[in-house]
């Protein structure tokens, strides 16, 4: 079945939606759920700048397009979910914990810290915090290396 490139791209301004009209149920609702749940978070953290988001939202878009693409060339694109779950409990996907972990002590602290140092002095901590933290990933980028450090599969006993 072929469907329109410029309906592709225009329903992909909501992410998901593009993906929805090519069929690939799945991989849409997962994207439509993470962009709108990084929105949220973002709202929560107060941030000025939903940068994740925005990120998601432009790959939601390159994706249905290359998702397009792919269905004009091979005539069904097989729907694989943008996130694969049943892999989250591999060690390859521990990063995906230690986020939770990091998540659920940022908001602890949202409560306990402004009471304790006073609104100002805990505003300048935290905005420190993510600053250092995108420095600290931009220059594992500029260095070469993941964003997360990886797990080898493979352990040696050998010194």
């Amino acid at each position: 079945m072929h469907r329109s490139k410029v309906a592709t791209v225009v329903l992909s301004i909501v992410p998901g939606l593009g993906h929805f009209y090519l069929g690939l149920m799945n991989r849409g609702l997962q994207l439509m759920i993470a962009f709108f749940g990084l929105l949220l978070l973002a709202d929560l953290f107060r941030l000025s700048y939903p940068f994740p988001a925005w990120i998601l939202w432009f790959y939601s878009i390159f994706d249905a397009v290359h998702q397009h693409r792919k269905t004009e060339e091979e005539g069904k694109v097989t729907d694989l979910p943008f996130v694969q779950w049943s892999r989250m409990g591999q060690p390859t996907h521990r990063w995906f914990g230690w986020l939770l972990v990091l998540v659920g002590v940022y908001f602890l602290l949202d409560n306990l810290l402004p009471g304790v140092f006073g609104w100002e002095i805990y505003e300048m901590i935290r905005k420190s915090l993510l600053a250092l933290v995108l420095i600290w990933l931009g220059c594992r980028l500029l260095l070469g290396k993941p964003l997360l450090p990886t797990i080898s599969k493979e352990r040696s006993d050998h010194p």
